[in-house]
């Protein structure tokens, strides 16, 4: 790390190391002068709580510490291996696959392109032979993605293999950006952050922030410094022979990226994150899908770390096992949330107070320590953590987190649940509210009411403090504010739209329709919107060639679907564009989701199955 690097790491660090030595005097304070022992049942709960809180943020800390803004420096020259892109499919529709092959076959330096379907779909086989990949399905489909990845291992003769989802797009420089790490034949994986071209998701906050880039960005660059930088399943290259030596991707876990990773660290290999985004892919759409996918991660975490706990494993570095504990003690941290959601509520109904303190010192000590760790870790994270936002999405986590750890106690097979992606198989009805954050709602509520009619003097006051009663009652209405703000985001009708296609490119773009004039409003994989005169409302509906002036030229052969009203004489036109024009839908997904030239028109590598 050069100069420079070090003095702008510096102001975060000493924050750090500032909030942990007033973190400790604090705890040390509330075990010897504030613990309420004759309310024990309420008093040693509490104080814990606030000890795992202190515990997670040195974590974190620790995690972080080594955390770099940028991409990192690496070799410029080009090792002599040769490299095949793996593209894992099951049931993703071909306005989502389609985009993500032909990024894949235009990439450089020379390569192999492979789409593996374990879908087994004819119109898969005759997209990936007309643009140039090789297409491999295999006779089942155990293990799920993992055993896609195996079986191909066994037919795909490169030295690496670069892996993406159905739905991520690779970067015109992913090869030439990752490809260079693996001149050290020790290096077994190199990982890319995970950013997302639909803007509009569930965890987007805005079209520049996700709720995931605090993970991809910070928490992934800093494991760096211990080589223990996590395989995340796409956007990332892998040493053929790493995996070989391991057995293959592992398939004891749904989460088969992270118990590889722990086999390659026991094996001897290293582990790399390139700290910039070099693909993107379809980030989920609901809080359905949300759900889903997390608790997935979730449970397939718990059981990799019951299967090979990384504390005990054989191999690995002291650095590399805090590293590995950190991130399972990261999915206990709903257990907490759950506490501190509890505690104010039990002080207000009874009137029991967990410390014998009086309001000052413990609003000055308790929330000042409390607000130091989440700005320490906020200036460690480089600009990728909003706490409101953080505070919000650890709510909606709650549910699948409470559920998915205890199968770290109670370790099972479990079925492997796909993300949807592409178009829903569902209207777009608002998803429900777990009934967990539901039931917190309505208690916060009417404690919160019941509080505030005891010091209005309208309702019986229980015995204890007005000043722990005052405190309660505003902890109670912070979380109100939290939970409401998780409810309004899951119902929100922005996350239940009906989407068309995987991509939608919305804006105003002058276009030609068969050569007349028409007012383009948004693009996707499978169709348009255009806005044009009256006179079009009795147009044919068939036969038409849609003329998209995009950064490079595209000819669409279209249907009319769709007349709509719209005003001052005009009306909009609903077109579907025809299928089985690969070479055209391949120019407009290159065009709206990447820059680059359109993919190499080649002769496809022999298919496998």
């Amino acid at each position: 790390m050069d100069h420079e690097r070090v003095s702008r790491r510096r102001l975060p660090r000493a924050a750090a190391v500032t909030s942990a030595v007033a973190s400790l005097a604090y705890l040390t304070w509330r075990l010897l002068f504030t613990v309420h022992w004759a309310a024990w049942w309420l008093a040693v709960p509490f104080l814990l709580l606030e000890v795992h809180a202190s515990l997670r943020f040195a974590l974190t800390v620790f995690e972080l510490w080594g955390a770099e803004e940028e991409g990192l420096p690496v070799h410029t020259t080009l090792p002599d291996l040769t490299v095949a892109v793996v593209i894992p499919t099951y049931d993703e529709g071909i306005d989502v696959l389609l985009p993500t092959v032909a990024a894949a076959l235009a990439l450089e330096p020379a390569h192999q392109t492979w789409v593996l379907d374990d879908g087994a779909r004819p119109d898969v086989a005759e997209l990936a032979h007309q643009l140039g990949a090789g297409y491999i399905a295999r006779p089942d489909n155990q293990y799920a993605k993992a055993g896609n990845l195996n079986f191909a291992l066994g037919y795909i003769e490169t030295d690496l293999l670069a892996v993406l989802d159905a739905d991520h797009v690779a970067q015109p420089e992913f090869l030439r950006k990752t490809l260079p790490y693996f001149v050290d034949p020790g290096l077994g994986l190199v990982q890319t952050p995970q950013d997302f071209y639909n803007i509009n998701s569930f965890v987007h906050l805005d079209k520049d922030f996700h709720e995931e880039q605090f993970f991809h960005h910070a928490i992934q660059s800093g494991k760096n410094r211990y080589k223990s930088a996590l395989w995340c399943g796409t956007g990332s290259v892998v040493r053929a022979d790493a995996l070989r030596s391991i057995g293959g991707v592992a398939t004891a876990s749904i989460t088969e990226d992270l118990h590889t990773t722990i086999r390659l660290h026991e094996a001897g290999w290293r582990t790399t994150h390139h700290n910039e985004v070099l693909s993107r892919g379809l980030a989920p759409r609901t809080f359905d899908e949300f759900r889903l996918q997390r608790w997935r991660w979730g449970a397939g975490a718990m059981q990799a770390f019951a299967i090979d706990p990384p504390l005990r494993a054989p191999g690995l570095s002291l650095g590399q096992r805090v590293s590995y504990f950190a991130s399972l003690a990261s999915w206990f941290d709903s257990w907490r949330t759950l506490g501190f959601l509890l505690i104010p509520l039990i002080v207000v109904l009874t009137g029991t107070a967990p410390v014998t303190v009086a309001l000052g010192p413990l609003v000055l000590a308790g929330v000042g320590v409390m607000i130091g760790q989440l700005l320490a870790i906020k200036a460690l994270a480089g600009g990728r953590l909003r706490l409101w936002w953080a505070t919000v999405f650890e709510v909606l986590r709650m549910p699948m987190n409470l559920s998915s750890t205890r199968v770290f106690l109670r370790p099972r097979a479990l079925g492997f649940g796909v993300t949807p992606k592409g178009r829903p198989d569902v209207s777009s009805a608002p998803c429900k509210v777990p009934a967990l954050i539901r039931v917190l709602e309505w208690s916060h509520m009417l404690v919160w009411g019941y509080g505030v009619a005891v010091l209005a003097g309208v309702a019986p006051s229980r015995p204890g403090s007005m000043q722990i009663l005052v405190i309660a009652l505003s902890w109670t209405l912070f979380n109100l504010l939290v939970l409401n703000s998780a409810m309004t985001r899951i119902t929100d009708p922005r996350f239940g739209i009906d989407q068309r296609g995987a991509v939608r490119l919305s804006g105003t773009l002058n276009a030609t329709m068969s050569g007349h004039a028409v007012e383009l409003l948004d693009v996707s994989m499978s169709g348009a919107r255009l806005r044009v005169p009256e006179v079009w409302r009795s147009a044919v509906r068939e036969g038409w060639t849609l003329e998209l002036p995009l950064s490079q030229p595209v000819e669409l052969g279209c249907s009319i679907r769709r007349v709509d009203v719209a005003e001052d004489g005009f009306v909009e036109l609903g077109v579907e564009f025809d299928t089985r024009q690969w070479f055209a839908l391949a120019d407009l997904a290159m065009a709206v989701l990447r820059s680059g030239p359109p993919p190499t028109r080649k002769k496809a590598v022999a298919d496998v199955g």
